[in-house]
């Protein structure tokens, strides 16, 4: 009995670690594509985009990737006619963000990092100079750079329990945090039917919450 008992505790502890390892393991379905009235032109490989482009894309890559460059791969991209696209627009719409005339898609995946599948979107002018982009411009160039996971998903459990959250069935999701330009993992942890107790712990630098709120169904309230 001793022996069934001490088996089926290892076999608990065991698969309480492998769900919990799980939840810092991030796989994205295939990013979507911008809608540009049909101004675009699709591209299926970055051959096709001018020399000069990819030489900027390339000088882009090493720069924001570093020596995570060698796990990105090109997934898919549009070419925007500007001219033919802007003349169809008011004075008030071409003034509210800036249209890149590349806009591509990239997949990022590093099991190293927990990250399976991670859709990169970056977006050039037509000198190929880069205008927008999920991911830092510096900092996150390095696999060394980026905290243990183990270390980030305990001390999100010491702060939710220290918060009285509840920790069973708590979800885990990672993106790029546009207001402090931080790769984050977010905690999210049930509040109601609908509602999560949400924070963002910024996977480089120091181990700390970088923003806490209350989230419906991945919306902030």
């Amino acid at each position: 009995m001793k022996k069934h008992l001490s088996f089926y505790i290892l076999l608990m502890l065991y698969s309480s670690r492998l769900f919990s390892q799980e939840k810092m393991v991030i796989e994205e379905s295939s990013s979507g594509s911008t809608y540009y009235e049909g101004f675009a032109k699709n591209v299926k490989s970055l051959d096709e985009l001018p020399s000069k482009i990819t030489v900027n894309l390339k000088g882009t890559l090493g720069n924001v990737f570093g020596d995570l460059t060698d796990s990105i791969t090109f997934e898919k991209g549009q070419i925007v006619d500007l001219k033919r696209y802007f003349a169809k627009q008011n004075e008030s719409y071409k003034r509210q963000w800036l249209v890149p005339k590349y806009d591509l898609n990239f997949v990022l995946g590093d099991t190293s990092l927990g990250l399976t599948k991670y859709n990169i979107h970056i977006r050039l002018d037509e000198y190929g100079q880069l205008i927008e982009i999920n991911w830092p411009r510096k900092g996150y160039n390095a696999r060394s750079n980026f905290i243990n996971r183990k270390e980030i998903e305990r001390f999100a459990l010491k702060f939710a329990n220290k918060k009285g959250f509840t920790t069973t069935g708590y979800n885990v999701e990672f993106r790029f945090n546009d207001k402090y330009k931080e790769l984050c993992w977010i905690f999210k942890f049930p509040l109601s039917l609908n509602q999560f107790n949400t924070f963002e712990i910024a996977a480089v630098g120091s181990i700390e919450v970088l923003e806490e709120y209350k989230s419906v169904h991945g919306v902030v309230n």
